[in-house]
Protein backbone atom coordinates (compact mmCIF):
# COMPACT_ATOMS: atom_id res chain seq x y z
CA UNK A 1 0.00 0.00 0.00
CA UNK A 2 1.89 3.26 -0.85
CA UNK A 3 0.39 5.22 2.26
CA UNK A 4 0.08 4.49 5.37
CA UNK A 5 -3.81 3.21 6.69
CA UNK A 6 -4.89 5.42 9.65
CA UNK A 7 -8.79 4.98 9.61
CA UNK A 8 -11.05 7.90 11.31
CA UNK A 9 -12.86 5.31 13.13
CA UNK A 10 -12.14 2.71 15.64
CA UNK A 11 -13.31 0.26 13.30
CA UNK A 12 -10.36 -0.95 11.01
CA UNK A 13 -12.43 -2.07 7.74
CA UNK A 14 -13.77 1.90 8.00
CA UNK A 15 -10.69 3.54 5.84
CA UNK A 16 -10.72 7.12 4.02
CA UNK A 17 -7.41 8.75 4.26
CA UNK A 18 -4.68 8.60 1.81
CA UNK A 19 -3.68 10.60 -1.53
CA UNK A 20 -5.64 11.81 -4.69
CA UNK A 21 -6.79 8.95 -7.22
CA UNK A 22 -3.55 9.82 -9.88
CA UNK A 23 -5.44 10.26 -13.76
CA UNK A 24 -4.89 6.44 -14.40
CA UNK A 25 -6.83 5.45 -11.59
CA UNK A 26 -9.63 8.30 -11.84
CA UNK A 27 -9.83 7.21 -15.15
CA UNK A 28 -10.18 3.60 -14.53
CA UNK A 29 -13.23 3.81 -11.99
CA UNK A 30 -14.81 6.54 -14.81
CA UNK A 31 -14.41 3.83 -17.41
CA UNK A 32 -16.67 1.10 -14.33
CA UNK A 33 -18.88 4.23 -14.20
CA UNK A 34 -19.19 4.57 -18.25
CA UNK A 35 -19.92 0.81 -18.70
CA UNK A 36 -22.44 0.80 -16.05
CA UNK A 37 -24.46 3.92 -16.77
CA UNK A 38 -24.83 4.18 -12.93
CA UNK A 39 -22.94 6.68 -10.16
CA UNK A 40 -19.95 6.04 -8.45
CA UNK A 41 -18.89 8.31 -5.52
CA UNK A 42 -14.84 8.75 -5.86
CA UNK A 43 -14.42 10.38 -2.40
CA UNK A 44 -12.06 12.20 -3.66
CA UNK A 45 -12.86 15.97 -3.94
CA UNK A 46 -14.30 17.11 -7.61
CA UNK A 47 -13.13 20.26 -6.30
CA UNK A 48 -9.73 20.02 -6.40
CA UNK A 49 -10.07 18.08 -9.78
CA UNK A 50 -7.42 19.85 -12.10
CA UNK A 51 -8.81 20.85 -15.91
CA UNK A 52 -8.33 17.78 -17.29
CA UNK A 53 -9.33 15.79 -14.46
CA UNK A 54 -12.80 17.83 -15.08
CA UNK A 55 -13.08 17.41 -18.99
CA UNK A 56 -12.73 13.30 -18.26
CA UNK A 57 -15.57 13.32 -15.80
CA UNK A 58 -17.71 15.27 -18.56
CA UNK A 59 -16.92 12.30 -20.92
CA UNK A 60 -19.09 10.52 -19.16
CA UNK A 61 -22.02 12.65 -20.49
CA UNK A 62 -24.74 11.35 -21.93
CA UNK A 63 -24.77 8.15 -20.34
CA UNK A 64 -24.78 4.72 -21.83
CA UNK A 65 -27.93 3.29 -22.25
CA UNK A 66 -27.84 -0.25 -21.64
CA UNK A 67 -25.86 -2.80 -18.94
CA UNK A 68 -22.56 -4.47 -19.12
CA UNK A 69 -21.69 -8.25 -19.17
CA UNK A 70 -18.52 -8.83 -17.49
CA UNK A 71 -16.90 -12.22 -19.77
CA UNK A 72 -14.36 -13.08 -17.43
CA UNK A 73 -17.24 -13.34 -14.59
CA UNK A 74 -16.12 -16.74 -13.32
CA UNK A 75 -12.33 -16.91 -14.29
CA UNK A 76 -10.78 -13.65 -12.22
CA UNK A 77 -11.80 -12.59 -8.60
CA UNK A 78 -11.97 -9.25 -9.72
CA UNK A 79 -13.66 -9.76 -13.79
CA UNK A 80 -11.45 -7.22 -16.11
CA UNK A 81 -13.40 -7.96 -19.43
CA UNK A 82 -17.02 -5.73 -19.52
CA UNK A 83 -18.80 -5.40 -22.39
CA UNK A 84 -21.47 -3.06 -23.08
CA UNK A 85 -24.07 -3.18 -25.97
CA UNK A 86 -25.02 0.44 -26.62
CA UNK A 87 -27.16 1.55 -28.74
CA UNK A 88 -24.47 4.10 -30.38
CA UNK A 89 -21.99 1.89 -30.03
CA UNK A 90 -20.42 -0.93 -28.26
CA UNK A 91 -17.82 -0.24 -25.69
CA UNK A 92 -15.31 -3.11 -24.39
CA UNK A 93 -13.79 -1.84 -20.92
CA UNK A 94 -10.24 -3.85 -19.50
CA UNK A 95 -9.51 -3.37 -16.04
CA UNK A 96 -6.81 -4.13 -13.55
CA UNK A 97 -8.29 -3.34 -10.40
CA UNK A 98 -5.06 -5.22 -8.46
CA UNK A 99 -1.63 -3.44 -7.59
CA UNK A 100 0.81 -5.74 -9.97
CA UNK A 101 0.87 -5.96 -13.60
CA UNK A 102 -1.97 -8.03 -15.06
CA UNK A 103 -2.41 -9.87 -18.30
CA UNK A 104 -6.19 -10.12 -19.86
CA UNK A 105 -7.16 -12.94 -22.41
CA UNK A 106 -9.75 -11.97 -25.10
CA UNK A 107 -12.71 -14.66 -24.77
CA UNK A 108 -13.86 -16.56 -27.60
CA UNK A 109 -15.94 -13.94 -29.27
CA UNK A 110 -13.54 -11.29 -29.06
CA UNK A 111 -11.09 -14.07 -30.65
CA UNK A 112 -8.69 -12.46 -33.40
CA UNK A 113 -8.20 -9.10 -31.84
CA UNK A 114 -10.40 -5.90 -31.59
CA UNK A 115 -9.96 -2.68 -33.07
CA UNK A 116 -11.73 0.51 -31.98
CA UNK A 117 -11.27 4.30 -30.36
CA UNK A 118 -10.05 4.62 -27.42
CA UNK A 119 -12.64 6.19 -25.13
CA UNK A 120 -10.31 8.74 -23.59
CA UNK A 121 -7.81 9.65 -26.14
CA UNK A 122 -9.68 9.43 -29.28
CA UNK A 123 -6.51 7.51 -30.79
CA UNK A 124 -7.84 4.29 -32.65
CA UNK A 125 -6.47 0.91 -30.59
CA UNK A 126 -5.73 -2.85 -31.66
CA UNK A 127 -5.90 -4.96 -29.23
CA UNK A 128 -4.27 -8.59 -29.60
CA UNK A 129 -5.46 -11.88 -28.32
CA UNK A 130 -3.72 -10.35 -24.86
CA UNK A 131 -3.49 -7.12 -23.57
CA UNK A 132 -0.86 -6.57 -20.43
CA UNK A 133 -2.07 -3.66 -18.07
CA UNK A 134 -0.03 -1.52 -15.64
CA UNK A 135 -1.54 -1.84 -12.37
CA UNK A 136 -4.36 0.12 -11.63
CA UNK A 137 -5.35 0.93 -14.89
CA UNK A 138 -8.17 0.41 -17.69
CA UNK A 139 -8.45 0.48 -21.66
CA UNK A 140 -12.60 1.92 -22.74
CA UNK A 141 -12.61 0.61 -26.31
CA UNK A 142 -15.71 1.90 -28.73
CA UNK A 143 -15.68 -0.76 -31.13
Amino acid sequence: MPHAVRPLTADADFWMRGPPATRSELRLWLSAVRLNGGSLFLSDSIRGLKSAGRRDLAKLFPPLQDGFLPLDLFDNDRPGIWLSQDRRRPTLGLFNWDDATRMLELPAPLAGGVTGRDFWTGRRVRLPDAWELAPRTGLLLEI
